[in-house]
């Protein structure tokens, strides 16, 4: 079985990147990755009120870029 890491990275306020999230997953549909990525940003708004998601960056795999839309 092969499985897909996904790492979510924030700027904090020098601009330095910093991991604060692993998924490790089997499945990379858009649905799947479409429910991980909804529940981390509900998540990060209840955490953390102001902040702001304004960019991703993937390495181009088409269920990502499908997610995100």
């Amino acid at each position: 079985m092969q499985y897909q890491l996904y790492t979510l990275m924030v700027f904090e306020e020098h601009h330095n990147r910093v991991p604060i999230a692993w998924v490790l997953s089997s499945h990379n549909t858009i649905a799947d990755l479409s429910k991980w990525m909804l529940a981390l940003l509900a998540i990060g708004n209840k955490e953390r009120p102001d902040w702001h998601v304004i960019a991703f960056i993937t390495d181009d795999a088409i269920a990502e870029i499908e997610a995100l839309r």
